[in-house]
């Protein structure tokens, strides 16, 4: 089956690398009829479980293939366990086709990314017939989430840094039972992200009430993580310190760690400009957020931060990287969008060549051209240099695969509304061919041009009308 292949002078030395992901993609699926997908992929990490968190990263390239990587089906088999009152675990296991409980049912949740990880499956392919079977999943998770996961103050949290995909993050310790001293800035922002999504998966299939409802939450929830998470002092997103919780009155303030966690916002649509102004210069400072490999999980100037990764004590991981390109996409940042996509996927491609194995890992160092350690969580062994999962696709494909093709190419699909916008400084004759659009495969060519200032002629090979804009972008 062709993949797309991508035309451009920056990606070529990244042939390897990307042909490397799809194999290493295509070798984790799982024919498995006793399932509720039937077949399905693995991340590479544990034999016996599947994780929701994972599997929605997996679906975000897995949708440029969807006949060869079963990717958004692998949330079928979420959705078959999800209990009656609306949770869906973190973990299906595979052996028992049930969940693995973490620290009872509140402590078994992952982030709500399911909402929006489908609604850009079905810009990619346009299957909106999937909608209807899967809305009432993600309503339900949604209303669950808005009550098991979330304070009568409106405080989001989860059980602890594992639940939140982070899992050794100085913002709160690993093993809080119950995550009640955290107001979490990633979980608000992501329960507005999962709200929007699922009305404009409503919108889809002409569910206006749905549409409205969860339109209206969003709102809300926007509204509530500018005012409780923003800390105007140091222009930061932060979690929040709960203090006196068993209280009426209890008091809340803002934590000093800022972690990878406080970008989720730009992706949910948070930010004015003047916000996103701020986490862009966090972003480009290089004694915060720039490290050689782009993006460490805390800050630089956190005493816990290790130029070995220790997982997410500063560990570069694909799917922050893909959340902060897609967040500074959506805000117009298209520029350091690449900037950060181009740095990420090229130390990605130097450790494939100078690293033996030469394969793809779970994380990778933010100082060094080396996989990222992971943290032993006992005192006394963080020097130990242990590297973190080899043959990791896994969400590690996401920058071969999916940040390749949106924000160093530059394309973006919309095949409902049949549109495509293509956003490149490039002057070299560029594009990609055997692009999935729809039920299609299409190709994209900008013809060379002389200047920056020049709109190339587009070539558009397809079997129906698309409305293509070619867009410039301040550097």
């Amino acid at each position: 089956m062709p993949i797309p292949e991508i035309q451009h002078p920056d990606c070529e030395d990244w042939k390897e690398l990307i042909a490397c992901a799809w194999k290493i993609a295509g070798n984790h699926i799982v024919e498995d009829p006793a399932t509720p997908a039937g077949r399905y992929m693995k991340e590479g990490f544990d034999e016996n479980n599947l994780y929701f968190w994972d599997t929605c990263f997996m679906a975000e390239y897995a949708k440029y293939e969807p006949e060869l990587l079963p990717g958004i089906e692998s949330l079928d088999n979420f959705y078959a366990i999800q209990s009656p009152d609306g949770c869906i675990p973190r973990c299906y296991d595979i052996r028992t086709g049930t969940d693995m409980p973490f620290n009872g049912k509140f402590g078994n949740c992952n982030p709500p990314l399911a909402a929006w990880a489908e609604l850009d499956y079905v810009k990619q392919t346009g299957n909106v017939e999937r909608i209807p079977r899967v809305l009432k999943h993600l309503t339900a998770f949604d209303r669950w989430l808005s009550t098991g996961q979330r304070r009568i103050d409106g405080t989001w949290w989860f059980a602890n840094g594992a639940a939140c995909g982070l899992d050794n993050s100085p913002r709160s310790a690993r093993r809080n039972q119950a995550g009640n001293d955290v107001g979490w800035i990633d979980l608000a922002a992501q329960a507005a992200l999962a709200a929007e999504s699922i009305a404009e998966l409503a919108g889809l299939v002409n569910d206006d009430r749905t549409a409205a409802e969860f339109r209206e939450k969003y709102e809300e929830r926007i509204d509530f993580l500018n005012r409780r998470h923003w800390c105007e002092r140091i222009g930061f997103y932060l979690d929040l310190l709960l203090q006196g919780l068993e209280h009426e009155n209890y008091r809340a303030y803002f934590s000093a760690a800022k972690t990878i966690a406080s970008f989720w916002p730009m992706l949910a649509g948070a930010c004015d400009a003047h916000r996103l102004k701020s986490l862009v210069g966090y972003l480009r400072d290089p004694g915060e957020f720039y490290t050689p490999h782009p993006v460490p999980t805390v800050s630089k100037d956190n005493p816990n931060y290790s130029p070995d990764g220790m997982y997410a004590q500063g560990g570069v991981w694909a799917m922050n990287n893909y959340m902060i390109v897609r967040g500074l996409m959506r805000c117009g940042e298209y520029a350091l969008a690449r900037e950060i996509s181009m740095r990420h996927i090229s130390m990605m491609n130097r450790v494939y060549r100078e690293v033996e194995p030469h394969t793809i890992w779970e994380l990778y160092s933010p100082e060094y051209a080396l996989p990222g350690t992971v943290d032993y969580m006992e005192y006394g062994r963080e020097e130990e240099r242990n590297y973190g999962k080899m043959d990791f696709c896994g969400w590690s494909a996401l920058g071969p695969i999916a940040m390749t093709l949106e924000s160093v190419l530059g394309i973006e699909c919309d095949y409902p509304n049949r549109k495509i916008l293509w956003h490149s400084n490039c002057t070299a004759c560029h594009g990609v061919r055997n692009l999935r659009f729809g039920p299609h495969r299409i190709s994209l060519c900008a013809q060379a041009v002389r200047s920056p200032e020049e709109i190339p002629e587009v070539i558009v090979e397809a079997p129906e009308k698309i409305t293509l804009e070619f867009r410039r972008y301040p550097e």
